[in-house]
Parts: C-alpha cells; sequence; structure tokens
C-alpha cells in the first residue's frame, strides 16, 4: 500500500483570502451602486425641480409682457388714432406708419406670450397642447439646424435646415388688448 499526503493548508489559505476578496468585491459594488441609485435619483429631482422653474419664469415673464407691454402697446396705438385724426393731412402718413410699427410690437409682443406660456397647456395640460400647437401656427424657416414638426398623427417628422420661423396666430387665439 502506497499513500501519498498533500499538505492543503496553503490551499485553503488561498481559497479563504479568495472568498474573503469576493465578499469585499460584492460589498464595494453594492455600496458604489446604492451610491450611483441615489445619485440618479438626486439628478432626477434636480432636473424635475429646473424644468418647474423653467415653466414657472415662462408664465412669470409671459404674464408681465401680457399684462404690462401688451397693455402699454395696446395704449400707444390709441392715442396714435386719436392724434392722427388731430393732425393735418401731411402729418397723417407719418402716425399711420408709426402706428403700423407699434401694430408689429404689440402683435410680436403677443406671439411671444403664447409662445412662453401656452394658454392651451396651461388650462388643458400637454395632452391636449400637442396637437393644438401646429395648427396654431403657420411655419416657414431659415436657419442651419434640424427642426422637427408634429404631424397631428402623434408623429414627429425631421424638416430640413436651413430654415426660418415665422408664426402666425388666427384671430381668437390671443385675445386683443
Amino acid at each position: 500500500m502506497v499513500g501519498v499526503n498533500f499538505d492543503v493548508t496553503e490551499r485553503r489559505r488561498t481559497e479563504e483570502r479568495l472568498r474573503s476578496f469576493t465578499q469585499e468585491l460584492e460589498a464595494r459594488v453594492a455600496e458604489r451602486t446604492l451610491e450611483l441609485t441615489l445619485l440618479h435619483a438626486r439628478l432626477r429631482a434636480l432636473s424635475t425641480e429646473l424644468n418647474l422653474t423653467e415653466q414657472r419664469e415662462r408664465k412669470r415673464l409671459a404674464t408681465d409682457l401680457h399684462d404690462y407691454l401688451t397693455q402699454l402697446l395696446a395704449l400707444v396705438c390709441m392715442k396714435l388714432g386719436q392724434i392722427k385724426r388731430l393732425m393735418p393731412q401731411a402729418a397723417q402718413s407719418e402716425i399711420t406708419q408709426t402706428e403700423s410699427v407699434v401694430n408689429e410690437a404689440l402683435i410680436y409682443t403677443r406671439t411671444l406670450v403664447a409662445q412662453l406660456s401656452p394658454p392651451i397647456l396651461q388650462e388643458f395640460g400637454l395632452t391636449m397642447a400637442l396637437p393644438w400647437l401646429p395648427s396654431q401656427y403657420s411655419l416657414s424657416v431659415t436657419r442651419n439646424s434640424l427642426l422637427s414638426a408634429y404631424t397631428g398623427d402623434g408623429t414627429y417628422a425631421a424638416i430640413a435646415a436651413p430654415f426660418t420661423c415665422h408664426a402666425t396666430f388666427p384671430s381668437g387665439v390671443i385675445p386683443s388688448v
């Protein structure tokens, strides 16, 4: 009978160290995963807060434009109309041109107000606003970018560059002052 004895002490120590390293590595991975999960949640919360802050600022700016600048421009238009009736015929054409410029500024201001904070978005939410917006704007474009437009059937189509964007509102969309 022949017998061979091997000392397995070193092998068992190595296996134990390997188990220890594996457990330590798994603990580190779990710790880092938890950190990343918490950071992701924090980033999502910050992103949401930033979005809400942007929406509040847009609404505040739109309200300020509507309540102050639009009112002043409408008053200027009325005053120019009164002055035009009192002025001699020669000066009326200059006043008419000035009225035209003020009216353009008024229309532009109303357009900005509607673009910053569309009334339908505020009253009915995004679900109702998405299909409504393309029907309210007439788009034509001149710029070097890519524009995507809502097609009305639930999809977006790419509009190639260059483009210029002009918004046209039908009467009644922006209430007159």
